[in-house]
């Protein structure tokens, strides 16, 4: 099956869009955030949202690439790379905030997430109704997310925690059930008329919102802050010293969707996926699949670069950059994240190859 440039690119903008908001979040003083960066620091929820909408409309297309398998193998290989991934974001916290708990283990970053919605996807897809299962649980998890935050209910890891799960896992279940109707069929027409339906509903969420305010305004505001407080005593610099110095606490900052930036950044992604699905014969023809590369490889970009901000973290420790460091730095991770997919790219082949000779 063809890779689809749209799904590509769009993955691309969203792994990127997370490099500079993750160098800027923690390397950057928040007196330094101005101007345009500043617009583009306080949208960052459409990211996320975007992210974790891809990832659950690829996980339908892995249903059509493994035929072959068993349904235990499929539901193998999937718990596999899920625990891989749940694994892979809490060594990336280890690196970048220490042995920190419960927050390590269970609220660790995205890639925890998207761990557990590989797992949640592969279970779903091999079971029957699985669509009316799918809205069913979307459902359920919206309105126990959005009944917590009325009545200010924090639980950790679902909206509490360094990377709280909830409704952030909803915007992956979306992508899912859109993918459900999208990938698993090839009349091209029916997918077209999905991507309008989709479209359409997402144009009059959106005149919603612009009718009741200002875009930026709502997705920054929209959201509510979540202050973990963390031991210096458990970063790795300290454990690696022998605990030299004093221990002390610091403040890890971060924050949640509240329902109407939720509202808004599920309108928004839903836009974007529509829009780009119409140009893909135009991407097909004027884009490169050299130059998408990142976005066919952004799990491993994603942990290319928070390999390198924790390391960076860790030895000039949080906050500590100036913006032209900062603007170098992108540029490096950037260019990093194309070798490294060029890499990834030259691996998948010669595994092809010696598979067919």
């Amino acid at each position: 099956m063809q890779r689809k440039r749209y799904i590509d690119l769009l993955r691309q903008i969203a792994i990127f869009y997370m490099f500079f908001f993750h160098v800027v979040l923690i390397l950057l003083p928040e007196t330094e955030i101005n101007g345009v960066m500043r617009m583009l620091f306080d949208i960052v929820p459409l990211d996320a949202a975007l992210f974790l909408f891809l990832v659950g409309f690829s996980l339908t297309l892995s249903l059509r690439k493994h035929t072959e398998l068993s349904t235990v193998q499929f539901l193998s290989k999937k718990l596999v790379r899920g625990l891989l991934l749940i694994l892979a974001a809490a060594f990336l916290f280890l690196l970048q905030l220490g042995v920190q708990l419960p927050d390590m283990l269970i609220s660790s970053g995205i890639l925890n997430t998207i761990g557990w919605l590989c797992i949640i996807g592969g279970l779903i897809l091999v079971i029957p109704y699985r669509k009316i299962l799918l809205l069913f649980l979307i459902v359920v998890l919206l309105v126990f997310t959005f009944v917590c935050e009325y009545y200010e209910i924090f639980i950790i890891p679902f909206n509490w925690g360094y990377e709280p799960m909830s409704p952030t896992i909803i915007f992956g279940l979306f992508g899912f059930l859109c993918g459900l109707f999208y990938n698993l069929s090839d009349n091209e027409r029916q997918q077209k008329n999905i991507a309008v339906i989709i479209g359409a509903n997402a144009a009059v969420l959106l005149l919603f919102f612009v009718w009741h305010g200002n875009l930026v305004e709502i997705l920054r505001d929209s959201r509510y802050a979540i202050k973990r407080e963390f031991s210096t005593a458990a970063t790795l610099p300290y454990l690696l010293t022998g605990g030299s110095g004093d221990p002390g606490f610091f403040a890890a900052m971060v924050w949640n969707y509240r329902l109407p930036s939720f509202c808004l950044s599920l309108g928004v992604v839903c836009m974007l996926f529509s829009g780009f699905s119409f140009l893909e014969p135009f991407f097909k023809k004027y884009i490169p699949r050299a130059a998408l590369l990142p976005g066919a490889h952004a799990l491993s970009s994603y942990f290319f670069h928070f390999v390198v901000i924790a390391v960076l973290t860790m030895v000039f420790g949080p906050k500590s950059f100036t913006v032209w460091t900062v603007l170098l730095l992108l540029i490096l991770l950037y260019a990093g994240s194309y070798l490294l997919s060029m890499l990834m790219a030259h691996i998948k082949r010669k595994k092809r190859t010696a598979l067919s000779s």
